[in-house]
Parts: structure tokens; sequence; C-alpha cells
């Protein structure tokens, strides 16, 4: 009985030994919740694991590639994550994203993130080659070409519509089909307008306030022509009612005032005849 358990204990040891020795050389591996793998074995075959623990593949001609199933996420541009963290201590306002030039002109700056589950392993990690890669180049086509079709105010200002219309487009592509995922949520991330953008906006402002400027002084130029003709007009038809002789006099004293404030100057007076006044 001694020799069995002592058999017992050597060939648990044993065991022991080469399942540690197996966790460095990559031939086992565990599976936790949220997780599967696909395994490939000696023959190139691929097979799906799901079940949670440990799991072993045989050394040297197995192989197998782990999978977080649940709360995925992929970003637009695909480098998004890497973006955030290189600027994270800049002051810039706005997105870190993709320049989107939209249908009004203006570039907008913005990046996107897409959350998925997946839901058959098999179609997700057997039936297609690279899935992230050729997942992310789908989506980064429908998305581009969406906002490039939409003008830059509805995208800036109209995120949460914008937002919905996008992962409407997604979920009508069969992307899911293809890849054996569920798209949850899609969002954009913080839109704004480029730098170059927003320059273009303050010159064109500028312009138009100028331009504006210009209509308004020319507004004010009319109205008062307007005011000097109509007090004209005014006085005009209070003099009809002068007697001639007091305009007479009136224009004999207005000529007098002027003499003398111009001594030394020849003046023609109403007779034709020249006199020159000496002070």
């Amino acid at each position: 009985m001694s020799m069995n358990r002592g058999s017992i204990i050597s060939i648990f040891l044993i065991t022991l030994i080469i399942g540690i020795a197996l966790i460095p050389s990559g031939c086992i591996y565990r599976i936790k919740t949220g997780e599967g793998a696909v395994e490939v074995s000696a023959g190139g075959v691929k097979s799906v694991e799901t079940d949670i623990g440990w799991h072993v593949v045989m050394p040297v001609v197995g192989n197998y590639k782990k999978y977080k199933i649940v709360n995925n996420n992929m970003y637009f541009p695909s480098d998004y994550l890497q973006l955030q963290e290189k600027f994270a201590g800049d002051t810039q306002t706005g997105a870190i994203g993709m320049d989107i030039r939209a249908t009004d002109d203006k570039v907008v700056d913005t990046s996107a993130k897409m959350s998925y589950s997946i839901d058959n392993l098999e179609q997700w990690g057997i039936y297609n080659t690279n899935s992230p890669q050729q997942m992310q180049d789908e989506m980064d086509s429908i998305i581009y070409s969406y906002l490039q079709s939409q003008p830059s105010d509805r995208i800036v200002g109209d995120v949460n519509n914008v937002s919905r219309e996008i992962y409407r487009q997604l979920k009508d592509s069969q992307i899911e089909e293809r890849y054996g995922i569920n798209i949850r949520d899609f969002a954009l991330l913080r839109p704004t307008y480029t730098k170059i953008a927003l320059d273009a906006m303050s010159e064109k402002q500028a312009m138009q306030a100028k331009s504006e400027g210009a209509v308004l002084a020319a507004q004010n130029d009319a109205i008062a022509i307007k005011t000097r003709t109509d007090a004209q007009v005014y006085q005009a038809e209070q003099m009809k009612n002068v007697p001639q002789n007091v305009l007479e006099y009136n224009l004999r004293m207005a000529q007098i005032e002027a003499f003398k404030a111009h001594t030394g100057a020849v003046w023609i007076v109403p007779d034709g005849q020249p006199i020159v006044a000496n002070g």
C-alpha cells in the first residue's frame, strides 16, 4: 500500500514538473471567464476552446491563440490609444483623430470607438485569417465615407445623432456576420474643427465683418445725404414766402460781411463795377 502511495506521489510530482516546464514553453494555458481560444493541432487543424480552466497543446507542433470575447473596443483611427497617451499632457483642445474634409470643405478632426463582443469564435478565429485588421479596415471605410458626406457643423454639433446613424450603418453592413461579432455601441469622440479650419473661419468672419462695415458706412452716408437734401428742400419751401426785397437785402448783407473778411480782394458787385477794399 505504501508503494502504491509512493508511486502516486511520484507520478504527481513528475506531472507537476512537466506542467511547470510546459508553462514557459507556451504549451499550457489558462482560459478565464470572458475568454476563448483557437487551438491549432499538429496537423494544422483549428478548433475552438471555451472551457474555463487549464489547457494543454502539443509542444512544438501545436499552437493556440487566446481572445477576449466580451467588452472589446476598436478605435478610429486604429492608433487612437497611442495618440491619446502621447498627447496626454498636451493642452490642445478637441479630439486626437482623423482629419475629415466635410461637404462644406471644412476639415474636422475626429475619432470614434466601436464596442463589440465575439459571439462566434469559430467565425472570428478560424474562417477569417486576420479578423482584427480586416474588420478595422472595413470599419474605417464606413466611418470615413459617412463623415465625408456630412456638413462640418453637423459632425461637430450633432454628435449623438451622427453616432447613431454610423452605428446603424455598421449594423447593416454585415460586418457582424462576416466576423462573428455583435456590435454593442458606437460613439464619435469629441469631434472638433482643425486649426486650419478655425483660421479659415476666422478670416472669413473678419472679411464678412469688413464687408458689413463698408455696407453700414455706405448706408450712413446715404442717410446723411438724404438728411441734407431734406433740409435744403425744407429751407427752399420756407423761402418761398419771404418777400423779394428781404431776400435781396439778406444777399447784400452777406456780400458785405464777406467783403469785410477779405480786405484787399477784388469783388464784382451786381452792377459789374470792380471795387477794392483798402481796410
